[in-house]
């Protein structure tokens, strides 16, 4: 299996943990949204794309491990349903991601500790919109950071450039 296709496994409850082998290509849209008591996501991948709200709405998940191969993290991809009932607080994104599409990690109001690999290229609109980031380092290799990219980010103090400062 190298795909799994858009919706495949929607508000599918009884999910607690996945596990995505470095086989897979593709994750489609909405392949996994709403699925509300996932808790532990391992994503592996050689040029793997994970499509937009790949896992939107899956409120429970505490652990999220993004795997070197992964390409490009989908809009909306791991975007939560609400403010409230959120569990995420730390994730790294690794260099082999060259886009992180908009909305992409927006109300995880928990999340305060974000991990950027250089590598990646592009932050979009919303990305980190509503989380709860304090410091972000920005690695050398980032070159674009669209507008409100850290829209109500209220707790951020301080963004590190390891390089030159990208457009924004």
């Amino acid at each position: 299996v190298t795909e799994i296709g858009e919706k495949t496994f929607i508000r599918h409850n009884s999910f607690e943990e996945v596990y995505i082998p470095d086989t897979m290509k593709y994750i489609g849209d909405s392949a996994f949204l709403n699925c509300k008591n996932l808790k532990k996501l391992t994503i592996n991948g050689d040029n793997l794309v994970l499509g937009s709200h790949a896992f939107s709405g899956c409120s429970k998940l505490k652990e999220l491990t993004i795997n070197d191969g992964v390409m490009e993290i989908g809009k909306d991809c791991f975007k939560a349903s609400t403010l409230e009932n959120d569990y995420l607080t730390s994730v790294t994104i690794p260099g082999s991601v060259k886009t992180i599409k908009s909305g992409a990690f927006s109300l995880r109001s928990k999340l305060n500790d974000v991990t950027l690999c250089e590598g990646i290229e592009t932050i979009e609109f919303d990305v980190f919109s509503n989380t709860n980031i304090t410091h972000l380092k920005i690695p050398d290799s980032v070159t674009s950071i669209d507008r409100c990219a850290f829209r109500f980010c209220t707790g951020l103090k301080e963004i590190t450039f390891e390089g030159n400062a990208p457009s924004f």
